[in-house]
């Protein structure tokens, strides 16, 4: 069922409508959408694969390596729960941008803080509440772009970036590592990658209102 909506402005009224899923695939910013999914997936999932073979390649024992990924792990939680405060406040756009260009800052300087549990424990925690936000937001994002009537189909089809770079995030990381003998090519990937994530965002614009 489409859901009417009429906004007033100058002269007339104007009724519009939520886009169907057809009408949805059919736009680039979903496509845009999917990628910036797929970025920011990659990255997250690319650190979750090799934080503690990070922390151990940098002589930390294991239960400091271990640390970083509780760290990482509880912060993705929290964040899940807590970004809809910050949302409330920024919107969805600038608090969204923020966490993306926040993200790159972070990898980016997660290889160096591998020898100092404590830095890595404190970069790690950073990195899994950004990844761990986009479960939210991505979902907000595709119903203010595209209204809630088709959500179950637009956001299930956007939801398979994260499987596609699940595959791919992980692969890459353990390609690069081998390849290199060191996480940071991994780790700079990773950045490079959040840095396409962070422009989508950060510039993308909704598509027209569809008129009923």
């Amino acid at each position: 069922m489409k859901t009417p909506t009429t906004l007033k402005g100058p002269g007339a009224s104007r009724v519009t409508r939520d886009y169907t899923y057809a009408e949805t695939v059919r736009t680039p910013q979903f496509w845009l959408l999917y990628l910036a999914y797929f970025c920011c997936s990659f990255a997250g999932l690319l650190v979750i694969g090799h934080i503690a073979g990070h922390g151990r390649d940098c002589r930390l024992s294991v239960m400091q390596a271990a640390g970083a990924v509780s760290a990482l792990a509880f912060a993705n939680a929290a964040t899940r729960v807590l970004s809809g405060l910050f949302v409330d406040k920024m919107g969805i756009r600038k608090y969204f941008a923020a966490l993306c260009a926040i993200q790159v800052a972070a990898l980016m300087v997660l290889y160096q803080v591998g020898g100092n549990y404590g830095l890595l424990w404190l970069v790690s925690a950073v990195i899994g509440w950004n990844y761990g936000a986009i479960f939210t937001l991505f979902p907000a994002t595709c119903v203010q772009y595209y209204g809630s009537t088709a959500q179950g189909g637009n956001y299930g089809l956007l939801f398979t970036a994260w499987g596609v770079a699940g595959f791919f995030g992980p692969w890459v990381g353990g390609f690069l590592k081998d390849s290199s003998g060191s996480y940071f090519l991994p780790f700079m990937a990773a950045a490079v990658v959040a840095m396409f994530a962070t422009a989508i965002i950060a510039l993308g614009k909704p598509p027209a209102l569809k008129e009923a």
